[in-house]
């Protein structure tokens, strides 16, 4: 039995050129959001089983700037990002991407606030049958933010209003007579109000009777005071 060597000749053809794709990488996921007063700490991981990831791109809109803010980093860095010279209490949204060669992952939607000032404080003076004077330490806030005066008087179902200043001074007009009511103070910057409020309570002057009349002789030994409650007296 013979054997036979045979040589197989492999001839490469220009038209074939074998190449290497690149896999569109997992979506990145947020994990922490540290807010101060005038910046915000943002951190995001990613899946470390895939080691062709080389760029994140954190994108990010400032309110007042019409054009996205674009942040490129190397995965080799610390997968965090610190947005600063902001003001307080300002919201902010943005989204984190991971890229590998020419592909992008899907887009991790983030949203953060910056820490709000809280005002000191309330001190309520000048108080009448229907009036009161507010005043509050703006703690460097004044000229910056708006004052927002939330009040209504101290009951589960009373009706609530609210009034806006951009002084730490705001006088209150229109109230009832010997009443309670509660007061909070909260700032308001680009539109977005504090969560953080100061409180405070304070009760109105009653109201002076009136039409005095004394019944009964002059020479009697006892007399009966009568008065006229006033009309808009509550219980």
């Amino acid at each position: 039995m013979k054997i036979h060597n045979v040589m197989i000749h492999l001839i490469p053809f220009p038209f074939l050129n074998f190449r290497f794709f690149n896999l569109v990488p997992s979506p990145p996921w947020i994990c922490n959001i540290d807010a101060a007063l005038d910046s915000i700490k943002l951190k995001w991981s990613r899946k470390e089983d895939e080691p062709d990831v080389t760029d994140t791109v954190v994108t990010y809109r400032i309110p007042g700037f019409t054009q996205k803010i674009t942040e490129r980093l190397s995965t080799r860095e610390p997968q965090q990002l610190l947005i600063y010279y902001m003001m307080p209490n300002t919201r902010i949204e943005g989204y984190v991407e991971l890229l590998c060669g020419d592909k992008t992952s899907d887009k991790a939607h983030w949203s953060a606030t910056t820490g709000p000032i809280q005002t000191g404080n309330i001190h309520v003076g000048c108080i009448s049958e229907t009036t009161a004077l507010l005043s509050w330490a703006d703690n460097g806030t004044a000229g910056t933010v708006e004052y927002r005066v939330d009040y209504k008087k101290k009951s589960p179902w009373a009706k609530r209003f609210t009034k806006g200043t951009h002084v730490p001074n705001l006088k209150l007009t229109d109230l009832k007579p010997g009443t309670e009511y509660m007061v909070a103070v909260s700032t308001v910057i680009d539109g977005a109000d504090s969560e953080t409020k100061t409180t405070t309570e304070f009760t109105t002057r009653p109201s002076k009777p009136t039409g005095v009349d004394l019944a009964g002789s002059p020479a009697a030994e006892s007399a009966t005071i009568e008065w006229k409650r006033p009309a808009h007296y509550e219980q």
